[in-house]
């Protein structure tokens, strides 16, 4: 009989305490914050035509995700060469 294996793996046995949850969300959210400020000072108070390259930026973000919609879908590598496709072994 197969054994039931997790969709994930844990580090430890106990539930998260709050002081845990909070220390993860500071730890992900601090680069985070440190990045988008760097963004916003590399544009506050900067005269035009620099003013238009957040959305510019924008503008590449949003065609960017257009064109995911649009362009067609890679085949897996699995289906194109031999050497990745399941063995019966």
């Amino acid at each position: 009989m197969a054994k039931h294996k997790q969709a994930y793996e844990r580090l430890g046995a106990k539930v998260l305490s709050l002081p845990d949850v909070i220390a993860q969300s500071v730890g992900f959210m601090g680069p985070v914050m440190i990045t988008a400020g760097a963004i916003f000072g590399s544009f506050y108070k900067v005269t035009s035509p620099t003013i238009y390259a957040p959305w510019l930026a924008l503008a590449v973000l949003v065609i960017g995700f257009g064109s995911t919609f649009v362009t067609r879908a890679r085949r897996p590598a699995s289906s194109e060469l031999n050497d990745l496709t399941k063995s019966t072994a």
